[in-house]
């Protein structure tokens, strides 16, 4: 289809009928749309899934303290090399384990893949952290016409973040 369409407008550009540059913009488009896509490397998205693990020092500590603020699910895992609890949160899914290494000094930028969990209350589920031990990381600011976000630090030092969809945040 590309070849025949940009043959047409190779023929149409002396007649007046169509610009040599609008000819010429037609079909880098024509070849931007239906001939470079079969030519890249096939796509590497992860269509929506999610594994996420979270490390601590205290696994009980961690244990009560995510259930209690997101309503999570833990179940041990035996036959592992390393203590293990599977997480089921009613979405993605999740592993909690022993810290393999020292902790970062605090205060220290993150050097993790930090995830945010979506909630319904921003205000109710910040107040949940902090009644639990949490700190706030960075407080909660809007991200405009998208939702309302921010980070906290858990009971081991790791950062996590919330956020609320809200399209009027911000506005």
């Amino acid at each position: 289809m590309f070849h025949a369409c940009l043959r047409a407008f190779r023929l149409s550009r002396g007649t007046g009928l169509v610009s040599s540059q609008a000819a010429t913009h037609r079909a880098d488009s024509l070849y931007n749309r239906f001939i470079l896509p079969s030519k890249r490397e096939p796509s590497m998205k992860n269509r929506g899934h999610l594994y996420f693990e979270i490390q601590a020092d205290d696994s009980a500590r961690a244990i009560r303290f995510y259930s209690a603020v997101f309503g999570w699910e833990f179940t041990e895992v035996k036959g592992l090399p390393i203590p293990y609890w599977s997480i089921e949160t009613g979405g993605s899914r999740g592993g909690l384990l022993q810290s393999p290494a020292a902790k970062p000094p605090m205060r220290s930028a993150t050097n993790a893949f930090v995830c945010s969990v979506e909630v319904e209350n921003f205000d109710a589920t910040a107040a949940k952290i902090t009644s639990g031990g949490g700190t706030i990381a960075l407080g909660k600011f809007a991200v405009p016409g998208t939702c309302w976000q921010g980070y906290f630090i858990d009971l081991d030092g790791n950062t996590f973040g919330i956020f609320q969809v809200d399209p009027n945040a911000g506005r």
